[in-house]
């Protein structure tokens, strides 16, 4: 077919092809309204140590100790994904179960840890609550190497927003996904003609 023929197959029936546009947008936009309100929180971890080592050697620019602090990171993102520490996290927040939590190491030494919450209250009980986990457990690791220069994890504010797409782009992405269907369903119509 040639694009005349789309055009006059449109034209033909370009009141379903407006409904079709129409109902989609509309039902992305009251599922973007109904939707409940949530938080997104974002929680930067700069892994850090207690002290330094007094030396008179050649440090190779602190390599070993930027590779530990990798290494400690990495465990720190793992300790993330264990249920015993997140059930530590809510009892600590003194919250329900049901935030998850996603880590990831952005660079050598920082963790960004984001969640989602029902409200702002709830979303910086629990960003203090994974700072004194977190730092329990490094605590825990250095019981029996009472090592002076063992690792500290650093925390900063949390960056919590509102989690809502915005209406605008909600409504433009049902229009756009509306065009979509609003094609085929003429397409269909005209064939089953």
């Amino acid at each position: 077919m040639e694009l005349k023929e789309y055009i006059a197959i449109l034209k033909k029936h370009f009141k379903l092809f407006l409904l079709m546009i129409f109902l989609v947008a509309a039902a992305i936009i009251v599922f973007q309204i109904a939707r409940p309100l949530t938080y997104k929180a974002s929680l930067a971890l700069n892994i850090t140590r207690d002290g330094s080592q007094k030396t008179d050697d050649y440090k190779y620019d602190d390599f070993y100790r930027l590779q530990a602090d990798e290494r400690f990171a990495d465990t720190v993102v793992r300790w993330m994904a264990l249920p015993a520490i997140t059930k530590s996290i809510y009892s600590e927040a003194g919250v329900s179960e049901n935030e998850k939590f996603k880590a990831k190491r952005l660079s050598s030494q920082l963790i960004e840890i984001t969640y989602f919450t029902s409200d702002v209250k709830t979303a910086q009980e629990l960003s203090k609550a994974i700072i004194k986990t977190l730092n329990r457990e490094t605590k825990k690791l250095n019981e029996f190497q009472k090592n002076e220069n063992w690792f500290r994890i650093l925390e900063s504010e949390p960056a919590i927003k509102d989690n809502r797409i915005d209406l605008w782009k909600s409504s433009l992405a049902g229009i756009l996904i509306g065009f979509f269907l609003g094609f085929w369903a003429v397409l269909i119509k005209h064939y089953l003609e």
